[in-house]
């Protein structure tokens, strides 16, 4: 429903607030980057799906997994649900 979708949505952002003043988020975000770690979670204040669109961006030539996909999938669908 419509409701639990903006707790959701507003649940997410809590948690990238949250790393927003972190002593080690650039470090958190090098570790998110990681294939075993890119579709899922929140590391250094970057959603699994912006970290994929991330790793298109600099390696066109980078394979997508099927975890991949649902957390662009996700990322795209929550969007709109979180206040930035």
């Amino acid at each position: 429903s419509q409701s639990k979708m903006n707790a959701l949505g507003e649940s997410i952002r809590n948690a990238i607030d949250t790393c927003e003043n972190c002593s080690i988020k650039a470090e958190c975000l090098a570790d998110g980057m990681r294939d075993e770690n890119i579709s899922y979670g929140i590391w250094g204040g970057v959603m699994a799906g912006e970290r994929v669109l991330l790793r298109i961006q600099r390696d066109p030539e980078y394979s997508m997994t099927h975890d991949n996909v649902l957390a662009v999938d996700a990322f795209d669908r929550l969007g709109q649900y979180m206040k930035r």
